[in-house]
């Protein structure tokens, strides 16, 4: 490996895009996470309020 030649050599273009890559995963993570405590906080209060019952009631003929 020479040492001199490669130092030379422009930085690869794919740091910049690995590092926007990770950071939109992480964008996707954190998302999902919020979304899914969000939907467990809607079911806990469709529990604590039986809107389902109520509906299936007035579905019913």
């Amino acid at each position: 490996m020479d040492g001199p030649h490669r130092t030379s050599a422009p930085p690869p273009p794919w740091g910049r895009w690995s590092f926007i890559f990770i950071g939109l995963i992480g964008v996707v993570v954190v998302g999902r996470v919020i979304f899914c405590c969000w939907k467990g906080r809607q079911q806990t209060t469709q529990q604590v309020t039986p809107v389902g019952d109520i509906e299936m009631v007035a579905a019913a003929p």
